[in-house]
This record gives C-alpha cells, sequence and structure tokens, in this order.
C-alpha cells in the first residue's frame, strides 16, 4: 500500500495569500468607485450644461449667416460666450436631435437656456418659414400654374412635373386615369393657396387637388350622374367652357351648345377653337387650315365627340356651368369684340353672325389709335 504525503501550507504562507486576496478586492472596489465618481461628475457636468441646472449668468447676441450655420461652427461662440460649456457635448446632442443646421439670422441667447431652448431658437427645422401667397387664375393650364409657382419661389416647374408624373395622389377622381405628362389637367383647381417658400412638389400638388376634391361636393357629383355623365366628362367640357367664355352669362349657354352638338347625328365634331390651340401647344389670336388639321386627341375638328381630357383648369363657375346648362337650341356661337357671344341654331345664322362679328372686329380695330 502506497502512502501518499499531503502538503500542508504553513500557517504564513496562508496569511500572505490571503492579505494578497484581500489587498486586489480593495484595489478593484476603489477602481470601481472611482470611476463612478468620475462618472458621476462628468454626468453631472454633462447634464448641468445641457439642462442648464447651474451656471453663471451670462447673455449673448448671435448672429448666424449662411456661411456660419451649422451647430458644430456656432457652438464654440456659444462656449466663448459663457452660453455653454461644452461644446463638443452641445454639437453630438444636435446631431441626435437632428439640429445640426441652424437658421440664418440674430438670435438672443442666455445661460439659463438649455440645449433643447438653444436649438428651439436657432435651429433651421424649428424656426417659421417663409410663405408666399399665389393666386392662380381660372383657365390656366397645368404648365402655366407650375411655370407661376416657380416664379413665386415655391417649387420649379421642373420639381412639380416631375412629381405630378412619378408621385401618388390617391384621389377617387384619378382612378383608373393613364399618367401621362398631363394627367392632371383640370384638377388644379384655381384659388389662391399659401405655399411655403422651397415648398415640397407633392405637398403642394396635393393641395391643388384636395382643394377640387372638396369644392366637387357630393351633391355636384351627384349631378353629373344625373347628366349621365362621369366627372372626368364634366371638367373636360368646364375647360372648354372656360376657355371659350369671358362673361358669366355666356358660360351656361355654351355649355348647352357643346351638349346639343353631343346629343346630335349631325354633329359628329364639336369643332371648338380652345381645343386645338392646347393641341398646338400655343397662343394664337388666328388659327390657319392646316392648325385645324393637327393631329392630335385634342382637337376637336378631327376628334369626334369629347377631346382626350380637359384643355385647362376650370373654376367654379365654368364647372357649375357644365351641370347645369342653360336649355337652348343653339348648335354655333362666335365671339364678339366685347368678350360676349353670338349664338345660332341653323348654319346659315351663324354665318351670318360671323359677318357682323368679323365687322365689329374691323370697327373696333380702327377706333383703336395706333400704339
Amino acid at each position: 500500500m502506497k502512502t501518499v504525503a499531503k502538503k500542508v501550507k504553513s500557517p504564513e504562507k496562508s496569511a500572505a495569500t490571503g492579505m494578497q486576496v484581500y489587498w486586489s478586492t480593495v484595489r478593484y472596489v476603489a477602481f470601481v468607485l472611482a470611476c463612478a465618481v468620475v462618472l458621476s461628475v462628468v454626468f453631472i457636468l454633462l447634464c448641468n450644461d445641457m439642462f442648464s441646472f447651474v451656471k453663471p449668468a451670462a447673455e449673448f447676441t448671435i448672429v448666424i449667416t449662411e456661411q456660419n450655420d451649422t451647430a458644430a461652427e456656432v457652438a464654440d461662440d456659444l462656449k466663448t460666450n459663457g452660453i455653454i460649456n461644452i461644446p463638443f457635448f452641445f454639437r453630438f446632442y444636435a446631431f441626435i436631435t437632428g439640429d445640426r443646421e441652424l437658421a440664418p439670422g440674430t438670435f438672443e441667447l442666455s445661460s439659463s437656456m438649455g440645449y433643447e431652448a438653444i436649438l428651439l431658437k436657432i435651429g433651421k427645422k424649428n424656426a417659421p418659414r417663409e410663405t408666399v401667397d399665389v393666386t392662380v387664375p381660372e383657365g390656366y393650364t397645368q404648365k402655366e400654374i407650375f411655370a407661376l409657382l416657380e416664379q413665386k419661389g415655391v417649387c420649379t416647374a421642373e420639381a412639380l412635373a416631375k412629381s405630378a408624373k412619378e408621385d401618388e395622389f390617391n384621389y377617387s377622381f384619378l382612378e383608373g386615369k393613364t399618367v401621362t405628362d398631363n394627367w392632371l389637367e383640370g384638377y388644379l383647381f384655381p384659388d389662391t393657396y399659401t405655399f411655403y417658400v422651397d415648398d415640397t412638389p407633392k405637398r403642394v400638388i396635393k393641395k391643388f387637388l384636395a382643394n377640387f376634391s372638396n369644392k366637387m361636393t357630393l351633391t355636384l357629383r351627384q349631378r353629373a350622374q344625373e347628366l349621365g355623365m362621369t366627372l372626368e366628362e364634366i371638367v373636360i367640357v368646364a375647360s372648354m367652357v372656360e376657355e371659350e367664355a369671358r362673361l358669366d352669362e355666356d358660360r351656361k349657354v355654351i355649355a348647352s351648345v357643346i351638349y346639343n352638338r353631343l346629343e346630335s347625328a349631325d354633329f359628329k365634331c364639336l369643332q371648338i377653337d380652345a381645343t386645338v390651340l392646347y393641341a398646338l401647344g400655343e397662343h394664337k389670336d388666328k388659327l390657319t387650315d392646316a392648325d385645324l388639321k393637327v393631329n392630335s386627341p385634342y382637337n376637336t375638328y378631327i376628334v369626334e365627340g369629347l377631346p382626350k381630357g380637359p384643355i385647362t383648369n376650370p373654376g367654379l363657375n365654368a364647372l357649375y356651368a357644365a351641370l347645369y346648362p342653360a336649355t337652348s337650341k343653339y348648335y354655333y356661337y362666335v365671339a364678339r369684340p366685347d368678350g360676349s357671344h353670338y349664338f345660332a341654331q341653323t348654319s346659315a345664322q351663324h354665318q351670318a353672325n360671323i359677318r357682323k362679328a368679323q365687322a365689329e372686329f374691323e370697327a373696333a380695330a380702327k377706333a383703336t389709335p395706333a400704339p
């Protein structure tokens, strides 16, 4: 039988090992406590700076320009003038909250303001945005409206056209329409709007469409159904009325001429000059025979029935005229110098009216002094 001798630690070695463990533990605890104290001090300093718990009183008027408009560039000025104490933490806070860009201007700041209060005052995203009022006349086309909005500083015409074609606009009256360059024609309701300068194109277009939706009440939509027409067809008729009529009293009568022709087997084409001008994409005082033959789904001299779509953006009066036309037996009309029209039932009457209108235009031209 083999005997194994066990080593027995001496009391002195055991005591020494115990002291080592003890001092190691003391050092670890001391280190942890020191870290905690340092972190606590840092936390207190950061919180004091961020929330402005305890700071010496200070005031500072800062001028922020377009060339000096970021939190990183402004933080050192705030530190130098006693508004904040820790610039890098201010910049970090601005980065986290998304307030890195600041609004140009002159601002009064004080050391009693925390980071949030400072950025609420000087942050670009929180600053009041410049607005502009834009009056869109009745009868403006989509192209003219976009050009006007660009002129007023709302959006570029290019950005608006891109949004009109690429963004989604969820309105019932647009359902089923094919997206083209001018597919919103007729639905950009003419009115006075307030937009932001450098606004978002989609937001701008939605304002027009929402206004159209509100103006076309349930009663008006039901009226379209009573006439056996879609809302699109009503807008097309209204757009032609808008372009052809200059006086309110003529609108409903011109609408009646359009409907009379649509319902008559004797008139396959509406023959409305305004649709030819839209097809040409330019304004002319007088159309040529070649113009009247231009190959376009908008040219009502060659297209039977209604044109492909609206030719302008009609106002409420034109829409009402299309929905509540006058009762007449007219199939023709011709414009007079004062903006009114002669109306006729027969071609012979119409030709006589044309001669009278031409004589009036000639007389008006002679009475007008040469420039």
